[in-house]
């Protein structure tokens, strides 16, 4: 990618001075992904981030844009985007969630993010997402027969064998009532901020919500050492589904959640290869194909 280059750096400042985001001080590149990068700008306003996007994530910008205008809350609102180049210039949202656990590892913090994050999905239902993938229930059987047909993943028969099931599960998703709309499909501690302002929406799809719960409950078992079922896993999914029982029993919900947790991994496959369009995967080639071998392991909470 360009994102080290003199001239990149420059073009990229150079807009960031024309939003208001003149730096102070040094500027700093903390990291540069196959798929993104970022600038940390001092500014006399206070610290700016000019985020950049590669060939499959730059889409990010505009549908931020877009999220921002429907009223979305928690979210982080840019002060500028360029969809065209997949620029956003974002101010500084403070410590993450992660730094937060780090010192204080108290699971009420994610009770409490959850039911906002739900809120910002049931805000926007039914609103055009651009440049996101469609990845609706009734897409997803589709998307697995072309991924086992062009990955190479180890296990193929097994995964021909689950197909029909899977359809049954996309089918059952597909007739919940439960409307499609934004899906982060990278929710963990790292992309949410300690006030629980959501932000990265690099993976994001329009797709059954409840997929979201798959990264956000396995980060959390992770970090805390659950096994699967255990009572702080159901509360965290119970704190989450809340927004929906207006039009469903918790019954239904829990099975929905169940089978999105499921349907989810071919989309985390389906992210990993658009995160990588166009630009070398490196040590990540292999994310996509473990991805859709997931479908094969226990559920895991």
């Amino acid at each position: 990618m360009e994102w080290t280059s003199d001239a990149w750096r420059a073009a990229a400042l150079a807009w960031a001075a024309e939003h208001g985001a003149a730096p102070t001080g040094p500027v700093t590149q903390p990291h540069v992904r196959p798929w993104s990068t970022a600038l940390r700008i001092p500014t006399a306003n206070g610290v700016r981030w000019l985020k950049a996007g590669g060939p499959g994530t730059a889409f990010e910008a505009g549908l931020v844009q877009a999220l921002t205008e429907y009223g979305a809350p928690h979210l982080l609102v840019p002060d500028a985007v360029d969809v065209d180049r997949g620029w956003q210039l974002l101010p500084d949202g403070g410590p993450t969630l992660r730094s937060v656990l780090d010192r204080d590892p108290d699971l009420g913090a994610w009770e409490q993010a959850l039911p906002k994050y739900a809120q910002l999905q049931r805000t926007v239902e039914g609103r055009p997402l651009p440049g996101a993938d469609d990845l609706r229930p009734d897409r997803m059987p589709a998307l697995l027969d072309r991924l086992l047909g062009e990955l190479p993943v180890g296990p193929l028969a097994a995964l021909r064998a689950l197909q029909p099931r899977f359809e049954t599960w996309c089918e059952e998703l597909a007739g919940s009532g439960i409307t499609p709309t934004v899906q982060h499909d990278d929710l963990h501690d790292g992309n949410v901020f300690a006030d629980h302002v959501i932000f990265d929406w690099g993976d994001a799809a329009l797709a059954h919500p409840f997929c979201s719960l798959l990264v956000t409950l396995r980060s959390v078992a992770h970090r805390w050492s659950l096994a699967p079922g255990a009572p702080e896993l159901v509360r965290l999914r119970d704190a989450y589904l809340e927004a929906w029982t207006d039009g469903h029993s918790r019954v239904e919900l829990e099975y929905y959640a169940l089978i999105a947790t499921r349907v989810g991994k071919v989309g985390r496959a389906a992210a990993w290869l658009r995160a990588l369009q166009g630009v070398d995967p490196g040590e990540h080639a292999e994310a996509a194909p473990a991805w859709v071998e997931e479908l094969l392991e226990p559920d895991a909470f």
